[in-house]
């Protein structure tokens, strides 16, 4: 509902394909590798997940072409124009999108992060697989070693080994691209420590919201260009600093572009290559510019009063 309501507002025609490797059908192969004990077979993941990249690859050619020319459907496209948005997986998956596509001039992504080997642990939806992998690997450390040794698999296929291209360094024959990154704080589904990961990576400056500081991200109120990362929240209490999933309040996740300042910011990113807080403003703390656009909207929050303080979390209710 909110993509038909954004394309029809802002007049953007959206098109997608499932991810292979990671799509409905995957996620059964990958539950019977991991319930045979042998985690080495779900390497089929992986290998799936090159032919997912590719299909989207050919996809956006086909429209920017034979598409773009259908006597019935080809008014509608202007072929010129090309832009990725991916949310969640899709934005956590775009940088190898972003940096293999000569087809893009910019990309959004929303609620993403790397590597995956540091968004595991730390996602909700990652709990299902953890308990059947649990099942012949009872021991915690056990359990990061296995996703540890398998990130080297990954960087073939996720942002790890490519956000780097995405920028500056680019694959032959593929154009640097312009990137509009942005979480939510406390997402219950990926942490917003990865999306400062990625950011950093792609030397993104932080377009600040009015929240907090980011290390090693310079603040900035707007962009007249290139990339930047920036922040909404919604009044959860933080996010855990150990090596757990968030899980307090309500799941913020799909949050951030629902909001009106949030659509308005990325018509004008696809468009123009800007980069504008349309977020109301206020009073900004005191290591940040002041009169900027606070991006916070605690009645989302869904917290009870006895949810303070996300570090709770962090303490065991027993030894690995």
């Amino acid at each position: 509902s909110h993509f038909r309501s954004f394309m029809n507002q802002y007049n953007f025609a959206f098109f997608g394909t499932d991810m292979q490797g990671m799509s409905d059908p995957d996620e059964t192969a990958v539950r019977e590798a991991l319930a045979s004990g042998k985690f080495s077979s779900v390497q089929t993941m992986w290998d799936r997940l090159h032919q997912g990249f590719l299909n989207h690859l050919v996809m956006l050619r086909m429209m920017k072409t034979s598409f773009a020319q259908d006597p019935m459907f080809g008014q509608y496209i202007d072929a010129d124009q090309a832009y990725y948005h991916g949310i969640s997986q899709g934005g956590i998956m775009g940088p190898v999108i972003l940096a293999t596509s000569p087809d893009i001039e910019r990309g959004a992504l929303g609620v993403m992060g790397q590597p995956y080997s540091f968004l595991l642990f730390r996602s909700v939806d990652f709990d299902p697989f953890l308990l059947i992998i649990r099942v012949f690997y009872s021991d915690y450390r056990m359990n990061q070693l296995l996703i540890g040794m398998s990130q080297m698999v990954w960087d073939r296929v996720e942002p790890n080994g490519y956000s780097h291209h995405v920028v500056e360094n680019n694959l032959p024959g593929v154009n640097p691209k312009e990137v509009l990154m942005r979480t939510a704080i406390g997402d219950h589904q990926v942490t917003t420590f990865a999306g400062h990961i990625m950011a950093r990576t792609m030397n993104a400056p932080h377009l600040t919201t009015g929240l907090r500081d980011i290390w090693e991200l310079e603040p900035v109120t707007s962009t007249a260009s290139g990339s930047f990362y920036t922040e909404y929240d919604f009044d959860l209490p933080g996010q855990p600093y150990c090596n757990v999933p968030m899980s307090m309040c309500d799941d913020p996740h799909e949050y951030p572009r629902r909001r009106e300042a949030a659509r308005k910011q990325l018509d004008a990113f696809l468009r123009n290559g800007t980069g504008t807080n349309f977020c109301a403003p206020g009073d900004a703390d005191e290591h940040q510019v002041t009169a900027v656009g606070v991006c916070s909207y605690p009645s989302l929050s869904g917290c009870s009063v006895d949810e303070t303080d996300a570090q709770d979390l962090c303490i065991p209710d027993e030894l690995p």
